[in-house]
């Protein structure tokens, strides 16, 4: 039901639209003067005069640049306005648009009263705050090289996104049809033995909110050879289709079994494909599990991923965002949890449970918008294993958004219930409710590190600010980690411990003391507190 709303009003906001922009040309090879097109479509059901229309660009403000003549569009049609060498424009003007490479530019299209506009806006960053469609910008188009045009994904389809609506293209098709860009995406295949014959399973998902217009292929390839080929029918909307198909595979050995998507114009390539072995059991592929997308002031973001399965050897990953940024990186052949941050050093001063060994340093970052941002995470092959989105909160400023399983079972993605706890399980169902006020105390006094379980001790003090020292003892009085030194935290918050020393070795198992100290940053009575605790194995 709800795709269905969201369909019905998207399609509702499209019938109610008139004129978009539809391809631009703003950095034409060699000399610009002359040679800067756009293209415009009606998108709506009935014709529009252009008498009085503008057209405006931007650099660092809006400029006018063009005031249209009488020309009767019909719907679904185009307009080509050229500068003085593009011999088949109907309209002739001088453009001079800006060439973006270094912060945002805009061009926009403005009817005779002002009350209507389609604008796309490209590059960034965002310097002099340029305004879209609706308010200030906040997704853009990417900067084109030097021939290519900026093509509306689909002929008329406004999203009022300039970051999803155009693509940069390469054959620019001035007056014509640019071609439908529809994202086809393979997220898993599964095989089964059912007698002599091997049966595969998988689904075909169209991420684009709209269909494609022409038939896709799937090319089956076992042992690097195309056995099969399916033709796909066009798939709705952000549909799926599921796909059976028998494998022309008869003895007893393995193979190598490789899925491949074929789709003209599929603007995304790396999810196209799937490949994996007969007859191996397929390890679980490690998943998004919680992100800072908001820290606090002079804080930074993090994303942490755990690793169920051990696999064979350090496995290669990228993370890409919505804005199609992408980092690559790498996780160790041990499973568990790691985090990902710009800068391990502050993280570690932030979160010094975290062992440093969990942490891994990324020089490219891919920042999270606060607004809302959403994450995909692909293998080595680039194959989606897992994503996320978001819509973001500034009342949340400091809090992790976990991935959390409920008491029903059902996994969901929510706010944790302290700051976050990277490096560590997150929250679980029956969570206890931080002390009250002027109180630490633990989650429980006996915990199992070896399974995964963290020690959680949680503090609600007096004052919005205070300087922490927590140190573990074992019964003879040796410190055996120094898990705060005098770090500065707010009132209300977690310490997290995996049962490891300042070397990173899991302690014996046994008693051990907690010691806590902690005090107003302006000064004042020292609060001091020991706690038992037991690691058991």
């Amino acid at each position: 039901m709800k795709l269905t709303l969201v369909l019905i009003c998207l399609f509702a906001s499209l019938l109610q639209a008139n004129v978009v922009i539809n391809e631009l040309c703003y950095d034409p090879v060699g000399e610009d003067e002359g040679f800067e097109w756009i293209e415009l479509y009606n998108n709506g059901t009935t014709n529009i005069n252009l008498a009085g229309a503008k057209l405006l660009r931007a650099g660092s403000s809006w400029v006018e640049v063009f005031t249209l003549p009488s020309f009767l569009l019909r719907p679904g049609r185009y307009v080509l306005i050229g500068e003085a060498q593009i011999t088949n424009a109907q309209i002739t003007a001088s453009l001079a648009f800006q060439n973006g490479g270094s912060e945002t530019d805009g061009v926009r299209y403005q009817s005779q009263d002002g009350s209507y506009t389609d604008t796309v806006l490209y590059d960034s960053p965002n310097s002099f705050n340029l305004s879209g469609d609706e308010g200030l910008g906040v997704s853009f188009a990417q900067d084109v090289p030097q021939g290519y045009s900026l093509a509306r994904i689909k002929d008329g389809f406004d999203s009022n996104d300039s970051g999803f609506d155009f693509y940069p293209e390469a054959s620019p098709s001035p007056g014509l049809a640019n071609p439908t860009r529809c994202d086809y995406a393979l997220f898993s295949a599964s095989v089964e033995k059912q007698g002599e014959q091997w049966e595969l399973e998988t689904q075909v998902h169209n991420l684009s909110p709209f269909s494609p217009d022409e038939i896709a292929f799937l090319d089956v390839y076992i042992d690097g050879e195309v056995r099969l080929n399916q033709q796909l029918l066009p798939i709705p909307a952000e549909d799926s289709l599921l796909v059976n198909l028998t494998l022309p595979v008869w003895d007893e050995f393995n193979h190598s079994i490789k899925l491949r998507l074929e789709l003209s114009a599929d603007p995304d390539s790396l999810n196209n494909s799937y490949s994996f072995e007969l007859m191996q059991v397929e390890l679980l592929p490690p998943r998004l599990n919680e992100l800072m997308y908001n820290p606090l002031t002079g804080a930074q973001e993090w994303i942490e991923l755990y690793q169920a399965e051990e696999p064979q050897s350090r496995s290669e990953y990228s993370l890409r965002d919505y804005g199609g940024n992408q980092v690559s990186f790498s996780l160790p052949e041990q499973g568990g949890y790691y985090v990902l941050c710009p800068d391990k050093d502050p993280f570690l001063a932030q979160f010094p449970a975290c062992h440093p060994s969990l942490v891994i340093e990324l020089s490219n970052w891919i920042t999270l918008n606060n607004d809302g941002d959403s994450l995909t995470l692909l293998n080595s092959g680039g194959v989606v294993i897992d994503s996320m989105s978001y819509v973001g909160h500034s009342s949340y400023k400091g809090i992790s958004l976990e991935y959390w399983q409920n008491a029903s079972g059902t996994y969901t993605w929510k706010y944790s219930p302290f700051s976050g706890s990277p490096g560590a399980p997150n929250s679980a169902p029956g969570q206890p409710i931080p002390p009250t006020e002027g109180r630490v105390a633990l989650e429980k006094d006996v915990f199992y590190p070896k399974q995964g379980e963290r020690m959680l001790l949680i503090h609600n003090l007096k004052d919005p600010n205070n300087i922490v020292n927590l140190c573990v003892y074992d019964l003879s009085g040796r410190k055996r980690r120094v898990l705060a030194d005098r770090q500065t935290v707010q009132a209300s918050g977690i310490m997290l411990w995996n049962g490891t020393d300042e070397t990173g070795k899991l302690l014996p198992r046994g008693p051990y003391i907690l010691s806590w100290e902690s005090q107003s940053i302006g000064g004042g009575k020292i609060l001091r507190r020991q706690l038992d605790i037991v690691l058991a194995y």
